[in-house]
């Protein structure tokens, strides 16, 4: 599987969380390259979360509790995991 995104090549402190257009609280991880893409494909816009915060959990009062893209950090060098 190959990622959307122009460059082989990502490091970390590149990628950045975005979150997803279709849907609530639905994020995903993109490239400085492609802004408005996650790296899985899907149209994305800016948030303001930020990346060392990849999977932890927030939102509690939140009438759905936020989703992390699995492809999208299937796709990154450097997965985040909850610990």
């Amino acid at each position: 599987m190959t990622s959307p995104t122009t460059s082989g090549q990502r490091v970390a402190g590149a990628l950045k969380i975005t979150e997803g257009i279709a849907g609530y609280w639905h994020y995903h991880l993109s490239s400085p390259s492609a802004p408005f893409r996650g790296l899985c494909g899907a149209k994305v816009m800016h948030t303001a979360i930020r990346l060392q915060d990849w999977r932890v959990p927030f939102g509690e009062h939140f009438p759905k509790p936020p989703s992390w893209c699995a492809q999208c950090e299937a796709l990154s060098t450097t997965p985040r995991v909850a610990p």
